[in-house]
């Protein structure tokens, strides 16, 4: 599945195992910049370039999604 601008993706917080809705802003090669409930901006990288797993940070917590 590949996924395009405007699109809406789940991200999960690892730390709290809770979900939540964002839709992707920007995306690139290693790169995903996402806007949590419209209003919160977000960017997630991919670590390994042969992972699906795009990974971020903010407010201390850690959250994660998959883009394939």
């Amino acid at each position: 599945m590949t996924f395009k601008e405007g699109e809406t993706i789940t991200i999960h917080c690892t730390d709290k195992d809770t979900d939540a809705k964002a839709t992707i802003v920007d995306i690139k090669e290693d790169f995903l910049r996402v806007l949590v409930d419209g209003t919160i901006a977000m960017n997630l990288t991919r670590k390994d370039a042969s992972s699906d797993i795009f990974v971020g940070n903010m407010h201390g917590l850690e959250f994660t999604t998959i883009i394939k």
